[in-house]
């Protein structure tokens, strides 16, 4: 798990699978206020933010054609997607993940 200061303001950082595998990249973080939008791509189900009792998730829906050039094809299933996430946050810890398949990879922020 990676953690992040509550102020920092632009980060980013691969999505790994357990064994290593990179499944997407985190490619912005932004904090302003109590807003977060975290910005990136991934191969993955479903993105999302979990705050306490708050949850935001999506399925990356966005087309990355440059990420795609850029990698090794695969399933259509598996083309990478990008999302952008925005949440509210309350000061409580912040988390981002990624879930494929029964898997789910978390990242404290």
């Amino acid at each position: 798990m990676r953690s992040f200061p509550a102020d920092h303001i632009s980060a980013c950082f691969p999505i790994r699978t357990r064994t290593g595998d990179i499944i997407g990249h985190v490619e912005k973080i932004a904090r302003r206020g109590r807003q977060l939008t975290i910005s990136g791509w991934a191969r993955a189900e479903e993105v999302g933010l979990h705050n306490g009792p708050s949850r935001a998730s999506q399925k990356p829906d966005i087309p990355r054609p440059d990420i795609s050039a850029s990698l090794a094809s695969g399933p259509a299933e598996a083309e990478p997607r990008g999302f952008l996430l925005e949440q509210d946050t309350t000061g409580s810890t912040v988390f981002f993940f990624a879930r494929q398949g029964q898997a789910i990879y978390y990242y404290q922020l």
